[in-house]
């Protein structure tokens, strides 16, 4: 009975995470080599190992013959008799030999053979649980820096960390004690290598369920994780007890569980937002702090449109677009932000546009015949959208169209085509009927006076002469107001020309 080899196994299994078997199948083949290497390599050897007692003897087959020619694998009938008397020729016995009787060197076989199967068992053990613990935080210290590249300690093996998976304004020294993501294990000739990451998103989701009893316990769940490392992470969460608030859970009293996971990550930035199946509402929370006033999401769900307000645009988008890329990362959504302003002029030229391409060829307008229509196509006019912005000097320039036949042509095109935009700032009609009494009663004698005629009639605007003093206009403001209305209806009634109702009379 071999205790003391049963008891070197048990400390070996507890040391090194070696199962028994292993260690049992290395001694087998210490000794099975080291039997060869004393007795000759072409022997037939079998190892028999008792786990209960620790009795461990090698055994080798040999056949039972007259005269021994090969002796590595016959024995003489006279000596098999004497073990076993009911032997006969050309039977097959096995014969104990001593691990006693190994020479010097077949020991040190047998002990190289151990140490290396122990080893690859070691590693074997190693890779597979870090292979289980992927994507869990390990805690290390760090070792050195090798090629820009951070080794760490994590107890049983060694894990780097390489350049990619570092934060840029993060810096170590010997000893620093360290949380990293566990990306992978990967095989490799010596040792299994460990490859962790601090930029992974995945960090910031482990740190919350060590922080946040509600995540761990799985009340509160972490839904989607956006994150630019060392700078800013967007989390969405939602909670399964219409009781918790998942916000509140997840920033804790006065911001205390946030604060240690933000001090974790070196000062990182986090938003908590509370995720939603609504797409929309789940975008708006996720550009805070920009407040959104407009969306469109496309049919399918891979572009949105967002407006928000002129002085809401930056914070939209965020420094270097930081905020609009981690909302594009949180939804999932290619997203296109413009201010309040912008979305009103594109509309104003898409609608614009859409008009264009429904104007009329020239020769179906009433009004222009078939030889204006040719003469102003030679020209370079092929169709009203052509004519949009032309001139009554350009006009004039077409052999053949002098001009009353050039005013003629524009007063034709008024029915089909938008005013040109003028370049001063846009004014609603509401805006201007509201502000009309008011502003007549401040308009001096050197300003132009808005006419009501003006908001109905087609017509272009044409320089108005000086209204009477401001004094006149101001002691009688509705006489003032009939007068613009009777402009108006005159303006409408007798062509372009416009006059006001004092130069009339």
């Amino acid at each position: 009975m071999d205790l003391h080899l049963l008891e070197v196994m048990r400390q070996i299994e507890r040391a090194r995470k070696v199962d028994r078997e292993v260690l049992i199948d290395a001694i087998q083949a210490a000794l099975i080599s080291a039997s060869r290497r004393s007795y000759g390599a072409a022997q037939d050897i079998r190892v028999v190992f008792n786990s209960e007692t620790g009795d461990l003897k090698a055994l080798v087959k040999y056949t039972v013959v007259d005269e021994v020619k090969e002796s590595w694998q016959e024995i003489n009938y006279e000596e098999a008799h004497r073990s076993n008397p009911q032997v006969k020729l050309g039977d097959i016995i096995e014969k104990s030999i001593l691990p006693s009787d190994f020479g010097r060197i077949a020991a040190q076989t047998a002990k190289q053979v151990i140490i290396q199967r122990v080893r690859e068992s070691e590693r074997n053990a190693i890779y597979e649980e870090f292979k289980k613990r992927q994507g869990e935080i390990v805690n290390g210290s760090v070792l050195r820096l090798e090629h820009r590249n951070i080794i760490i300690d994590l107890g049983d093996t060694e894990a780097i960390l390489p350049v990619a998976e570092q934060v840029a304004r993060e810096s170590y020294q010997n000893g620093d004690r360290i949380k990293t993501y566990i990306l992978e294990a990967r095989r490799t000739s010596r040792a299994p290598q460990v490859v962790v990451s601090r930029t992974h998103p995945g960090l910031v989701r482990r740190l919350f369920e060590m922080e946040v009893p509600e995540v761990a316990d799985g009340v509160v769940q972490i839904m989607t994780v956006a994150r630019e490392a060392g700078a800013r992470s967007k989390v969405a969460v939602v909670s399964t007890d219409k009781n918790v608030d998942p916000v509140g859970a997840c920033v804790g009293m006065k911001g205390s569980r946030i604060q240690n996971i933000v001090r974790e990550i070196r000062g990182e930035k986090i938003d908590v937002i509370t995720f939603s199946e609504n797409m929309e509402a789940l975008l708006t929370a996720a550009l805070q702090p920009a407040k959104v006033i407009q969306m469109t999401i496309s049919e399918k769900g891979k572009q949105a449109m967002v407006v928000v307000k002129d002085d809401q645009l930056a914070l939209g988008i965020g420094k270097g677009g930081q905020n609009v890329r981690l909302a594009s990362k949180l939804t999932g959504l290619r997203i296109d932000i413009v201010g309040d302003s912008q979305n009103r002029e594109t509309m104003r030229k898409k609608a614009e546009e859409a008009f264009l391409q429904t104007v009329p060829a020239l020769e179906k307008i009433s009004g222009i015949g078939q030889k204006m229509a040719e003469r102003l196509k030679s020209a370079g006019y092929k169709n009203a959208a052509d004519l949009q912005n032309v001139t009554i000097e350009q006009l004039q320039d077409i052999p053949g169209i002098g001009s009353k036949t050039a005013e003629k042509i524009l007063k034709v095109l008024e029915n089909y085509l938008p005013r040109p935009s003028e370049p001063k700032a846009e004014r609603t009609a509401a805006e201007l009927f509201a502000g009309l009494s008011d502003e007549s009663k401040e308009k001096t004698g050197q300003e132009k006076e808005l006419k009501v005629g003006d908001l109905f009639a087609g017509l272009d605007k044409e320089k108005v002469e000086e209204k009477p003093p401001a004094s006149e206009e101001t002691s009688q403001p509705e006489t003032g107001l009939r007068n613009d209305a009777a402009a108006g209806e005159k303006a409408g009634s007798s062509g372009p020309e416009v006059k006001e109702e004092g130069e009339t009379a």
